[in-house]
Parts: C-alpha cells; sequence; structure tokens
C-alpha cells in the first residue's frame, strides 16, 4: 500500500507538464479510438465494402485509399506511444522548444509503462497491422481484377 501512495506522489509531482506524459497520450488517444464518430467511421468502412456502389470505381479507389492512410497514421501513433511508454526517461520541454530536459521515470512507473505496453499496445497494434494488410491485399486484388478486366 505504501509503494502505491510512494508512486502516486512521485507521478504527481513529477515537473512534465501533462499534455506531454506518455500516458496521459495514452489515454488521450484510447478515449478518441473508443469515441461513437470513429466507431461508426468504421463501420462506414466496412459497409461500403459489403455493398455495390454506382460510383466510378476512380471514387472507390479514393475512398479505400483514405482509409489506408488513416489507418497508416494510428499505426504511426501507436507506435509512437508504444516508445515514449518502454524508455526508462522522458524528454521534455518546459517552456518553449529549446527548453528540453530529461526526467528518469521511477522503477515502478517503468514497469506500469511496460505493462501497458504489453497488454494493450501490442495487441492492438498487432491487430490493426494484420486487418491493414488484409484490407491492402483486398484492395490491391479488386484494383488488378478492374484493371484486367479493362
Amino acid at each position: 500500500m505504501n509503494t502505491k501512495i510512494n508512486s502516486i506522489k512521485i507521478f504527481l509531482l513529477c515537473p512534465i507538464p501533462d499534455e506531454q506524459k506518455p500516458i496521459n497520450e495514452y489515454i488521450n488517444l484510447k478515449k478518441f479510438l473508443n469515441a461513437e464518430k470513429v466507431n461508426k467511421f468504421t463501420k462506414l468502412r466496412y459497409s461500403e465494402l459489403n455493398t455495390k456502389t454506382n460510383n466510378t470505381f476512380i471514387n472507390f479507389f479514393l475512398k479505400q485509399f483514405k482509409q489506408i492512410l488513416i489507418n497508416l497514421a494510428l499505426i504511426i501513433r501507436w507506435k509512437e506511444i508504444e516508445k515514449r511508454l518502454n524508455l526508462p526517461n522522458i524528454l521534455y520541454e518546459e517552456g518553449s522548444w529549446y527548453d528540453s530536459q530529461i526526467w528518469e521515470k521511477p522503477f515502478s512507473m517503468i514497469k506500469n509503462d511496460r505493462l501497458i505496453c504489453s497488454q494493450t499496445i501490442k495487441p492492438f497494434l498487432k491487430k490493426n497491422f494484420i486487418s491493414l494488410l488484409v484490407f491492402l491485399i483486398f484492395f490491391l486484388t479488386s484494383f488488378s481484377f478492374n484493371f484486367l478486366k479493362v
């Protein structure tokens, strides 16, 4: 119990601004992914795949390409947060871009951050990367079949 109180004190007394803490970045990105807008967005993406549209192939291509870019951006953001959580120290800026400092994480914080990475971020990245590959394969095969028909 005493170690929990000490780790909470260390976290609260940490000199890093709240918006630069990796754990807060993780929480904010997780909230964003759980938002209703993103859920509707992904449902719309998969419903477009299952229904035939009256749009031209170019419109379909542009929509799917946009989805691929958004998925890649999410993967890159998650990888960046994973990297920052796994580091034993945090590089932060107090005042402006030229005033950067390094703060060493205590062991309890390192352990917690690595647990978050191994239990939530890595499985999410693995699933997202596999779905992106499947989606790319589907996209490229549909593009090549349409190209061969003409």
